[in-house]
């Protein structure tokens, strides 16, 4: 009886500690910090951001779909999406704008400034299935802000 007694303590005791545990809340990360995207270039990773109606975090109007470029196997084996970061980022350049958002995958977004009605992408919601390849899935948008070096 005393061991039954026992087990009953253990099993509402875990089950407590798992009933109050609390999972903590982290924000997404990408897999390299930046990504270098030519001469004198470079695309720092600013978050991921849920990206959805009023939570848009660059305008629409600036969009340039690369999503038919997609190379998966590439992206598969070098566990991001370089390739589509470094060729978003050299637009970035060339519109002269500070930042750039990928989103749905290969759609590159534009601007100088964020909408101030942002959320960032946690590992409660799901980092790989919104953020996965350094880039943002549907409704999710991983942005990067271009640095160059001023002009001489």
């Amino acid at each position: 009886m005393l061991r039954l007694s026992l087990f009953t303590a253990v099993v509402a005791l875990a089950i407590t500690l798992a009933a109050t545990q609390t999972q903590i809340v982290k924000n997404c990360r990408a897999s390299v910090p930046a990504y270098n995207c030519g001469d004198k270039c470079m695309a720092f990773f600013v978050g991921c951001f849920h990206s959805k109606g009023q939570n848009q975090v660059l305008q629409q109007s600036t969009m340039k779909n690369f999503r038919s470029t997609i190379n998966w196997q590439q992206w598969a084996q070098a566990g991001n999406a370089g390739d589509l970061i470094k060729k978003c980022a050299k637009l970035a350049v060339q519109k002269n704008v500070q930042y750039f958002g990928i989103e749905f995958y290969g759609e590159c977004y534009f601007g100088n400034t964020l909408k101030p009605t942002r959320t960032k992408v946690t590992n409660v919601d799901g980092c790989e299935k919104h953020c996965g390849y350094d880039v943002g899935g549907p409704d999710a948008m991983v942005l990067y802000e271009v640095v160059t070096p001023p002009a001489q």
